[in-house]
């Protein structure tokens, strides 16, 4: 047995429990001692010392040879098998075997590969392959970018299908490839992979259990046998062979391995006994002892190589690999069969038809291969993070007693139960606009990236393909947009400072009056005038407007001169009781609402004094980020591991490379977690330190009690949050519409009115500590004029109810009647 340096430790052990197997199986039909010699190639000895061992072994009556070796190996190995007739059963499945005493063991898997490409008429495809044989790794990772940059540059109508074949010897590298394939989201339906290895379901489901990838590959009958139990002597040399590698690294080797291995020795066993139960018995001692000496330069050939080699070519059983026959032309395995299976993102791996050597190729499942198909109907999970007003819990009849805090990270939420302006945005996009079905995946980071191509937070769940979409506070960043994908931005924002808002102004000597109380006074003054005058002329007009006191004035009379208007109207504004005391109707209503216009006035300025006093306007120090950067008394940081504390850390800016460098010695003190945790900082921190966080935020959290932060200066820079989506995903492109489509139509600013300024806690706390203006006391002055203008009314009919009575009692006529009362009036 022949095996490579790298192949030592693993294959010694399959090889051993291959041969038991295989052993335990011909117990009852093989009655001969079988001696296993174990020769390994390294690398480091030439082909001579090499040579030299198998003629070591060539001289101890060896009588066939089973390896897997590389190419430049097989070269003069098959050469010496050749010269001295010693069969060498290979266990890889090489195409340059030409049965110079060489078979291979390993189904070709080539001629299926040909019958599938021909029967789906496909004319392009990518043939990827590694060749460790020919001593040149394929790296493939980069030909993974390469497809992508390839495909990608092309127009959509011209790649619409992307044919990957996928050809690698080592179990490792399917594996490194499909890390690759999910890490750059070449999952979409437009890509299509084709596996040419016998391992390739073990391979798929390790990667994508529940589907996930479109995809084309072969298996052997047999293991359909090892998944249903139905061969328990192969369930059992699996079992043996899982439990025979301690090392995790070493159980890489594919099971087909140990298959091939236990049909290669039940071929040898098979070909040993029909060649000694032909020959007679003489010949048959003759046959064991004979030894073949090749360390000179002799070329003595085993005489009964020949005769060995054509029973070898004539073997046909059925083996764990399936049908075991032999082209006598090539070498190679005939009439084998394989089961084709093929797998979408949706579907787990199914079995679609069979292939049967040569070119027999039978499809059960006539459905075609689905490219550029619609969005599936399954439900989507959308990873998301709470935070205000984005998302945030609903709240059941008030009731607080759920907190965000306590949702552990991948908690799956149905979105009746959050709200916000991203439960919002997820219900038209999700719901209304792409007809899909889904739910939230909460996280608690917004994504970096913590070593070279692991990300956490929403970024990495993307990033693991573990959900389908990002709505979310999530900026773009280049960094980001080179492992997920971005829509078109739904929300601009900057990096803005937030402090608390500072002491009170210092005030003045005249400071109490507020600006517009000065406007309300004249309009007070204008109407103390027209209230005296008007009483005056009521007066005239009346001969029972007044009742005077008689202790005061001597003698009782009807006259109200202007200085009585004057102590009238005075009284009223003091408060105080006065000996004029109106009796008419006319008279009475002037004084009262004469009376309500001066308490109300009153009750005004004192309201409006005392809420300048509380609340005065303030100035800061800091007015812009360069006042920021020049001090060091306030502290100033961002939140840890964020795209703006990135933005300071990249910055080639002097004043934000200043700024970073204080952080970095402040870093203990001036990063936070989370902004809820920023923006309690800058409320605790009697102004001592300030918040950079997005504007967004800042302009939420003013707006909130206790309102006692702002906002300073303008946005440092300029940037968006957009929706995420894996690479490659094919939710891409129909997000990107949607998101155009609610911008046109406006919709993305009334949510943005709906979240922000329509909850705003500190509009109407704002109005109530406001200076009262003229336009909110107008309705008084209606009020006063209204009244004056109805006891006017009045007035002028008790004149003329008083006209006709005379009139009546003196037998007067009316125009005599007025000027009689005219003349009582003067005198």
């Amino acid at each position: 047995v022949v095996f490579n340096e790298h192949d030592q430790e693993v294959y010694n052990r399959i090889s051993s429990l291959a041969r038991e197997y295989i052993l335990n199986k011909l117990q009852k039909n093989f009655e001969y001692d079988i001696v296993e010699h174990v020769e390994i190639v390294n690398s480091k000895n030439s082909t001579k010392d090499t040579r030299s061992l198998l003629c070591n072994q060539l001289s101890n009556g060896i009588i066939s040879i089973i390896g897997q070796i590389s190419r430049t190996d097989y070269q003069w190995l098959s050469s010496f098998c050749s010269t001295y007739r010693v069969p060498f059963i290979g266990l890889d499945n090489h195409y340059y075997i030409n049965t110079n005493y060489s078979i291979s063991l390993m189904p070709d898997i080539l001629p299926a590969l040909i019958s599938l490409i021909q029967h789906y008429q496909i004319n392009q495809l990518v043939y990827s392959y590694d060749d460790r044989n020919g001593g040149n790794p394929y790296n493939s990772n980069d030909l993974l970018e390469a497809i992508e940059i390839t495909t990608s540059s092309s127009s959509s109508q011209q790649v619409h299908r992307r044919y990957i074949v996928l050809d690698f010897h080592e179990v490792d590298t399917y594996r490194i490839v499909m890390d690759k394939i999910k890490y750059h989201g070449m999952t979409t339906a437009n890509y299509h992979y084709i596996l040419l290895t016998l391992d390739a379901k073990s391979v798929y489901t390790n990667f994508f259990p529940n589907g996930g990838l479109h995809g084309t590959f072969f298996s052997l009958p047999s293991y359909e046998s090892l998944n249903n139990n139905n061969n328990q002597a192969l369930l059992l040399l699996y079992q043996n062979y899982i439990n025979s590698i301690k090392d995790v690294h070493l159980r890489n080797v594919p099971f087909i391995e140990s298959l091939v291995i236990a049909d290669a020795w039940e071929t040898l066993l098979r070909t040993i006994n029909l060649t000694l139960n032909s020959i007679n018995e003489t010949h048959q001692q003759r046959y064991l002892t004979t030894n073949i000496d090749c360390r000179g330069n002799g070329t003595k050939s085993w005489s009964f190589g020949k005769f060995h080699f054509k029973t070898l070519l004539n073997i046909n059983f059925q083996g764990l690999t399936g049908n075991v026959q032999f082209s006598r032309k090539t070498g190679q395995r005939k009439n084998y069969m394989f089961d084709i299976y093929r797998a979408t993102r949706n579907d787990r791996p199914k079995n679609i038809g069979f292939f049967r050597a040569p070119t027999t190729l039978e499809i059960v499942d006539k459905s075609p291969y689905d490219f550029l198909m619609a969005l599936d109907n399954r439900t989507r999970l959308v990873v998301t993070i709470f935070e205000e007003p984005f998302m945030m819990l609903k709240r059941k009849n008030g009731s607080n007693t759920v907190n965000e805090t306590s949702i552990p990270r991948g908690t799956i939420i149905d979105p009746s139960l959050v709200e916000g302006y991203c439960a919002d945005l997820a219900h038209v996009i999700c719901h209304d606009k792409l007809k899909l079905p889904y739910k939230f995946l909460i996280e608690t980071k917004y994504g970096s990236e913590i070593k070279k191509g692991v990300w956490n937070g929403i970024v990495g769940t993307l990033v693991n393909r573990d959900a389908d979409l990002s709505i979310a506070s999530l900026t773009i960043s280049g960094a980001r947009e080179k492992i997920v994908d971005f829509s078109k931005p739904f929300m601009d924002f900057g990096i803005s400072i937030m402090i608390r808002k500072p002491v009170k102004q210092k005030s003045g000597a005249f400071s109490f009056i507020p600006p517009r109380s000065i406007e309300i006074g004249i309009f007070a003054i204008v109407s103390y005038l027209v209230f005296r005058i008007f009483s005056f002329l009521i007066s005239r007009s009346s001969s029972y407007l007044c009742r005077f006191d008689s202790k005061l004035v001597g003698v009782g009379r009807n006259k109200l001169s202007i200085q009585d208007a004057f102590i009238l109207s005075l009284s009223v504004f003091m408060h105080k009781n006065v000996h004029l005391l109106p009796i008419s109707v006319s008279g009475r209503m002037t004084k009262t609402a004469w009376c309500c216009f001066n308490v109300i006035i009153v009750l005004l300025c004192t309201i409006n004094f005392v809420a300048f006093s509380r609340f005065k306007s303030t100035v800061t120090a800091i007015q812009t980020i360069d006042d920021l950067a020049k001090q060091t008394e306030i502290r100033y940081g961002t939140i840890r591991n964020s795209s703006t504390m990135a933005f300071f850390n990249k910055s080639t800016s002097t004043t934000f490379k200043k700024m970073w460098n204080f952080m970095e010695q402040h870093k203990d003190d001036v990063f936070v977690a989370s902004n809820h945790e920023g923006i309690e900082k800058v409320r605790l921190s009697n102004g001592k330190y300030a918040f950079l966080t997005e504007s967004t935020f800042n302009e939420y959290a003013n707006a909130r009690l206790p309102c006692d932060t702002m906002r300073i200066g303008e946005n440092l820079n300029t940037k968006s949050y957009g929706i995420a989506t894996p690479l490659g995903s094919d939710l891409r492109a129909a997000i990107s519409t949607a998101v155009s489509e609610l911008k046109e139509s406006g919709f993305l600013e009334s949510l943005k009115q709906k979240w922000y300024y329509e909850r705003s806690e500190c509009t109407k706390y704002s109005q109530r500590t406001a200076t009262i203006n003229v336009v909110n006391v107008a309705s008084m002055f209606y009020i006063l004029i209204m009244s004056f203008g109805i006891a006017m009314v009045i007035t002028i009919l008790e004149f003329l109810l008083k006209v006709k009575i005379r009139s009546s009692r003196f037998k007067q006529q009316p125009d005599i009647s007025i000027s009689n009362i005219r003349d009582n009036e003067t005198t």
